[in-house]
């Protein structure tokens, strides 16, 4: 078997596990996979806090394009040029992850962070591109800045394998950490 198709199933493989540890199809409780690393202030979550982890395929923004999305994005200014040039040095990657309010609901903000950089996302009803520099292995943290809904806070996002809703996040400084596949 040819290494690429070894490399899709196993990607295929990992997307079904989270998606159902997600869910909680599989009969475990999805909060309790988080490893170690997912703990405390170096990723970006609140010290002393577990955060669930979801797969998730995103598109990586060409370095021809990086100027543009970086200009239309929420990354603040001040970051941007060493972004830039950390993506033409090829030592970083952007990828795109549009994400919205599932519930139609607009108001709701996130704090998203990856490789450092934090960015404070307004959810409404449309999607929004939310742009993120990746080094080396990615992950990327949502994390809750207003109270959710009683029910939760629903965030719809389109990965490379269609639109997708994410856990649940239940309340205020809640969050969950997405382990990127970048295609």
């Amino acid at each position: 078997m040819a290494m690429a198709a070894k490399v899709s199933i196993l990607a295929a493989a990992l997307l079904g596990t989270g998606y159902l540890a997600a869910h909680n199809i599989s009969g475990h409780d999805a909060t309790a996979v988080a490893p170690a690393s997912a703990t405390g202030s170096a990723t970006g979550t609140p010290t002393g806090t577990t955060l669930p982890h979801a797969l998730a395929q995103v598109t990586i923004i060409s370095p021809e394009n990086a100027a543009k999305a970086l200009a239309n994005s929420q990354i603040p200014p001040s970051a941007r040029a060493d972004i830039l040039a950390a993506v033409k040095r090829r030592e970083m990657r952007l990828s795109i992850l549009p994400m919205r309010d599932a519930t139609g609901a607009a108001g709701q903000v996130v704090t998203v962070t990856s490789s450092g950089i934090t960015q404070n996302v307004v959810l409404g009803p449309k999607y929004q591109n939310v742009v993120l520099p990746i080094r080396g292995a990615g992950q990327a943290t949502i994390i809750a800045t207003t109270t959710p809904p009683p029910d939760g806070l629903h965030i719809g996002a389109l990965f490379v394998t269609g639109p997708t809703i994410m856990p649940t996040i239940p309340g205020p400084s809640d969050g969950l950490i997405l382990d990127l596949i970048q295609q």
